[in-house]
């Protein structure tokens, strides 16, 4: 299963976390979410986090070689209509 594939991904793409002057740095996988991560969002639905966080992780253990790389992140733009999708 792909990144994209697991419910609430709209998004994942491989970036570099703190780039060098040479052009090296940490390869990422950033994924993005249309439910709001932050706990004290009023639209932050906590079952539906914790089964994202659940199914990431199980990526993880299909695919250790995402191990430490992934950094997950609410998409720019989302909505309350966005969070309450299926």
């Amino acid at each position: 299963m792909a990144l994209i594939d697991i419910a609430h991904v709209v998004h994942a793409f491989h970036d570099v976390e703190n780039p060098q002057p040479d052009g090296s740095g940490e390869p990422i996988v950033v994924v993005e979410t249309d439910l709001q991560l932050h706990v004290h969002h009023p639209d932050h639905d906590k079952a539906s986090v914790d089964a994202l966080m659940q199914a990431l992780s199980n990526h993880v253990l299909r695919n250790p070689h995402h191990f430490g790389m992934l950094r997950l992140r609410t998409a720019h733009g989302v909505t309350a209509h966005h969070a309450n999708r299926t």
